[in-house]
């Protein structure tokens, strides 16, 4: 967006041009001269034009011979050329170029006279025959707009118009310049007199300075400069000023507005990227805690910069390098959560039901904000509890971020039975129960661990003993007592049967 739309600049400069100066002859005083005039009859510094000398009959066979001369603004004559006509008709020749037609520069400022004086052979003299002007014009005219960096999570070079901008935002600062006398833009690359003559100031950065030497774009035929914002930029409007020159005495300058849709330019605080979560006394990202557990609140915040995603930057430069940069305590950093239930009063920053609120500490290893809060061990069994938390770093009006999540207070299930069976030689031998903390409270691992080593040593004496009463390894030791003698032949079998032997 311009300060001026392009289409009016041109209009206005037509206007210019029909009002200043008639397109025919200010006078005619010759009998066979028909028009007189320049084409364009209003020009910058620099510029060419055509002089035109028209006659609609003939003062005779080789007597249609014209001088035409041109003064500049401070009254000296500056060029002159011969009009020499075999049949009536037109005839131009070139003002602006010293080495061609009229040989006259036009280097000065305000209305250039053009005569046409008819050569009377009869009197051997130069008479009167049409007179015409040229406005000269030093005055270059200068509009501008603001774009944002090209799209850094594709990498399109769309870089859209934008008037508001965040801090550590990349502003493309653009200027088009355009003479006033044609509305021809100021080209750098075929008037390359105007490189480095068309400047553009802003403000200083830690990586640009406040004034630039704008390049010249060749598609878009604007002159653009980049600044990349400071995280503690002072914010709020600001103007952009072009100083334009094409290096042959054509000036200009062009400055944003300071309110409005056109070409206004406003910072803004930066918002931060911020992520929140909960971990539990193990570490772990969980949702769910229990009487007596202690919650960890996690923030993430961190400057989320253009060059962080733009792949044309490779950021392994000082000056690039860590564009997605952590808020710490170098920044003035801190961190803030509240824990509640219920609506939330934005201004106090409160809840309905208010639970805790904590000032989370930096944790340099992980680049987190940390703080704990512990589940009271009665009265608060809550199925949503909310978390907000809020970051900010120490910049004037500082920047910020804000996240918001939910963990669940469950009431402690009861234990839990475990049952698990014990074989001998695919025969069961006996079944082993044992009470665990219920799943996902800190005892239940424990609980779980001490039952699978007793059922395993239950499991071992049993299979010990099964081998003894078998006569396996242990049974013929000499410190075995003796089996006691039978009694009974009839006995033997329902031993054999009772041990489980075939």
């Amino acid at each position: 967006m311009k300060t001026t739309p392009i289409g009016l600049v041109v209009a206005l400069a037509a206007a210019v041009v029909l009002s200043a100066v008639p397109a025919s002859a200010v006078g005619i005083s010759g009998p066979h001269v028909t028009a007189f005039f320049a084409a364009p009859n209003y020009v910058n510094l620099a510029m060419e034009t055509d002089v035109t000398l028209e006659i609609g009959s003939s003062a005779g066979a080789g007597q249609d011979n014209y001088m035409v001369t041109v003064w500049s603004p401070s009254g000296a004559q500056v060029g002159a050329a011969w009009y020499n006509f075999s049949s009536p008709g037109s005839m131009s020749k070139v003002l602006g170029n010293v080495s061609d037609g009229l040989t006259a520069a036009v280097d000065e400022v305000g209305f250039y006279t053009l005569r046409a004086e008819w050569w009377n052979d009869t009197s051997a003299a130069l008479e009167p025959a049409a007179e015409a002007v040229l406005q000269a014009t030093d005055l270059l005219v200068v509009t501008t707009e603001f774009a944002a960096g090209s799209d850094p999570l594709r990498d399109l070079h769309n870089c859209q118009l934008a008037e508001e901008f965040q801090r550590g935002d990349g502003i493309i600062a653009r200027g088009y310049v355009r003479y006033a006398s044609t509305g021809e833009i100021l080209n750098g690359t075929s008037t390359p007199s105007a490189r480095g003559n068309v400047t553009g100031t802003l403000f200083a950065t830690d990586r640009d300075p406040a004034t630039k030497a704008l390049t010249y774009q060749n598609t878009h035929q604007f002159w653009r400069a980049a600044w990349e914002l400071d995280w503690d930029a002072t914010i709020g409007v600001f103007l952009f000023t072009v100083n334009a020159a094409d290096g042959l005495g054509n000036v200009g300058v062009g400055v944003s507005p300071p309110a409005g849709i056109f070409g206004s330019l406003k910072l803004v605080p930066s918002v931060l990227e911020t992520t929140l979560w909960m971990e539990n006394e193990t570490g772990d990202d969980t949702r769910a805690f229990y009487p007596g557990d202690t919650v960890t609140v996690v923030v993430g915040s961190y400057y989320d910069q253009h060059f962080n995603h733009n792949w044309n930057y490779t950021n392994t430069d000082g000056v690039n390098q860590n564009q997605s940069y952590r808020l710490g305590p170098d920044r003035g950093g801190a961190a803030t959560a509240v824990l509640g239930i219920g609506a939330f009063d934005t201004t106090t920053q409160t809840f309905e039901t208010q639970l805790a609120s904590l000032t989370l500490t930096f944790d340099d290893a992980t680049g987190t904000w940390r703080g704990d809060w512990a589940v009271p061990a009665t009265g608060v069994l809550a199925g949503n509890i909310t978390v907000k938390a809020f970051a900010r770093d120490g910049a004037p009006t500082p920047n910020e971020g804000k996240a918001t999540s939910t963990f669940s207070t469950l009431p402690v299930p009861p234990p839990e039975i475990v049952t698990e069976t014990v074989y001998n030689n695919q025969t069961i031998y006996r079944n082993e129960t044992v009470q665990v903390a219920p799943p996902g409270t800190m005892d239940s691992m424990l609980g779980y661990a001490l039952a699978g080593v007793g059922i395993a040593i239950g499991a071992a004496l049993g299979l010990m003993a099964a081998r003894g009463r078998r006569g396996g390894p242990g049974a013929g030791s000499k410190d075995a007592p003796k089996a006691p003698p039978a009694t009974g032949g009839e006995e033997k079998p329902k031993k054999k049967e009772d041990e489980g032997w075939d």
